[in-house]
C-alpha cells in the first residue's frame, strides 16, 4: 500500500522514493512525496523504521508485576524525523533554487563523484581534490555533515585502467596503491566526514578481492578506523 506525503512549496519538484531521490525545476509549483513503491521486493517503511515496544514493570526487588493499580506510563517523542539528504555536485551547488531548498530542508549531502578514486587519481600519481574542496567547503558553510562516498569501488568498470595495467602478478605493487589511496585520503580529510562508505558495491563487485584476496575488505577498513578513529564506517551496497 502507498503511503504518500505531499507538501506544497513554490521552487522545485522533488521525488524522493525507497531507493532514489530526483531534483527537478517545477516552475512555479512543488510536490515533496514519500512514498513506498508496490513491490513485493522492497520493505515497506513500516518495517524499517516501526517497531513494537514491551514494556516489562517489575517491584523493587526485581519481580515482574502483572497489574500495579494506578501507575501511569507517559511516552515522550524526542524526534520526530530522521535525517534526510541528497547527492550534491559542483553544477547543483551554483543553482540558487537547490541551494535555498538544500539549506533549509536536507541535513546532510554526500558528494556525486568528486570523492571516488577515479576523480581524484584518474591519473597515477596527479592528485585532484579540488573538487571534492569546494564542495566539502559549501556544505561547511551551510552546517550541512557530509559522508565521505567512496573510497574503493570494487566494480571492474569503476576502476582505473592505469590500476588494472599494474601486471597481475604484481601483488605488492596494487597493495601499495590501494594503501596509498586511503592514506592520502583520510590523511588529508581526518575529522571532517563524519560517515565513511569504505567499500561500494563490494558484495558483487571483486575486482579488489580477486586481485588481493577476500582479506582486503578488512584491512581497507582496519585502515580507515586507523587514520580516522571518529568516523564511522559502512559497506555501501
Amino acid at each position: 500500500m502507498a503511503r504518500t506525503l505531499c507538501m506544497s512549496t513554490n521552487v522545485q519538484e522533488i521525488v524522493s522514493g525507497v531507493n532514489t531521490i530526483g531534483w527537478a525545476p517545477f516552475g512555479s509549483g512543488t510536490t515533496l512525496s514519500l512514498h513506498n513503491e508496490d513491490d513485493s521486493t522492497k520493505l515497506p517503511t513500516s518495517a524499517v523504521r516501526k517497531r513494537d515496544v514491551v514494556l516489562s514493570f517489575g517491584s523493587a526487588l526485581g519481580a515482574e508485576v502483572s497489574g500495579t493499580p494506578g501507575a501511569t506510563v507517559r511516552v515522550v517523542q524526542l524526534d520526530n524525523g530522521f535525517p534526510l539528504g541528497c547527492c550534491i555536485n559542483g553544477s547543483v551547488i551554483q543553482d540558487p533554487a537547490f541551494v535555498e531548498f538544500f539549506s533549509n530542508h536536507l541535513d546532510w549531502a554526500v558528494f556525486e563523484n568528486e570523492l571516488k578514486w577515479y576523480w581524484t587519481e584518474a591519473q597515477r600519481g596527479q592528485l585532484n581534490y579540488n573538487d571534492a574542496d569546494r564542495l566539502l567547503d559549501f556544505c561547511d558553510r551551510a552546517g550541512k555533515p557530509v559522508r565521505g562516498h567512496c573510497i574503493f569501488w570494487a566494480v571492474d568498470g569503476a576502476v582505473q585502467q592505469w590500476i588494472k595495467n599494474i601486471p597481475a602478478g604484481d601483488r605488492d605493487q596494487l597493495m601499495s596503491v590501494v594503501l596509498n589511496r586511503v592514506r592520502s585520503l583520510l590523511s588529508r580529510y581526518a575529522g571532517r566526514f563524519p560517515h565513511y562508505d569504505v567499500n561500494n558495491e563490494m558484495l558483487h563487485g571483486r575486482f579488489f578481492r580477486d586481485c588481493l584476496g577476500d582479506d582486503v575488505a578488512a584491512l581497507m577498513f582496519r585502515e580507515a578506523a586507523r587514520l580516522d578513529p571518529g568516523a564511522k564506517l559502512f559497506l555501501s551496497n
